[in-house]
This record gives C-alpha cells, structure tokens and sequence, in this order.
C-alpha cells in the first residue's frame, strides 16, 4: 500500500512519468489517505457507509464518481490533486464529521493564548500549577531559542489540562486583578 501510494504521489507530482494514467486501484488509495481522519476528514456521505462500529469508505461509490477520472488523468500538481480530491471526496466540516464520531474541539482562551498568558497565570499561584510550573517555563525558553516545536511535550499538554479543569478559577482570579488594577 506504501509504495503504490508512493507511486500515486510521484505521478501527480510530475516526478514520474505516467503518460498511461493511473489505474482506479492507485488513485482510490490516493483518496483514502488525502481524507485522512488523523486530519479531521472523512468521505463525504455519498462515499461513505455507515454502521453502529463506524464508517467505511463507499469503494464502488468512489471508483463510480466522474472526479475519480480526473484525478487518473495525472495532469494535476500534487498540490491541486489533494485539493481536488478533498473538495470532491473529504468531509471537513459540518454534519458528515459528527456522522463520522469526528468532532472538533475549540481550545479555550486560557489555552489558545499560551504562552503569551503564562505570567498572568502563574502570578495567580494556584497550586496544582505550581507543580508543572518549571517545565513550562523551560519550555518556554527552549521554545524562544527554537530548540523545539510543537507538538507540545507532556508537561506542557498537564499544565494545558489543569488549565481547563481551574477554568473557572482562573478567569476569576483575573478579572479580581484586572479590577483591583
């Protein structure tokens, strides 16, 4: 599956020649993989089946679309052929994700804003912060000096969770700040 799917991707990158196309067979895997559910797709309704276990794909429902023949034609960069298979075969958004069991979890602000919060936050010394305190800020620094990048290591994914568990807490301390200021 690896090297056909390899194959797929040097043909619509053009860094193969593939002047017969490519089979059904190829380019079904190559819509397989461009609607990845590690990145939060699925195959629209049309191309999928549904079940009490999940989903899987609709293979007959795939090979019988028309898009199918254009992605075999390989006259696409790779860039437009993954664009052109998700707008024609991946849910990304909306009612098919959650048919899917696919939901998308906002992060809330307190998250969303690290590290430029972090200060405000550990200024509030709230104990169970207080714990992962070191690391996170050791990270921070290795961060600025770009000795490392996302994703986040487990240290800094805890202070995230205890960020969402004193939620509450947290967002009440600041504003007693913000007035008292």
């Amino acid at each position: 599956m690896f090297a056909q799917l390899t194959f797929v991707l040097a043909c619509l990158s053009a860094s193969v020649r593939c002047d017969e196309g490519l089979s059904e067979k190829e380019v079904l895997s190559f819509v397989i993989a461009t609607c990845a559910e590690k990145e939060m797709m699925c195959p629209k309704e049309e191309y999928a089946r549904y079940s009490a276990e999940g989903w899987t794909w609709n293979v007959k429902g795939v090979l019988a679309s028309s898009a199918l023949d254009t992605l075999r034609k390989g006259d696409m960069t790779l860039e437009s052929s993954v664009r052109y298979a998700r707008e024609k075969f991946c849910c990304v958004r909306g009612s098919c994700l959650k048919r899917c069991g696919i939901s998308v979890v906002s992060e809330i602000d307190l998250v969303r804003n690290f590290p430029k919060n972090v200060n405000q936050i550990f200024a509030l010394h709230i104990e169970d912060l207080e714990k992962v305190r070191p690391a996170v800020l050791e990270w921070i620094e290795d961060y600025k000096l770009g000795l490392v990048r996302k994703p986040y290591p487990e240290e800094v994914e805890v202070y995230f969770d205890l960020l969402n568990l004193h939620h509450a807490e947290i967002l009440r301390r600041l504003r007693l700040r913000r007035e008292r200021a």
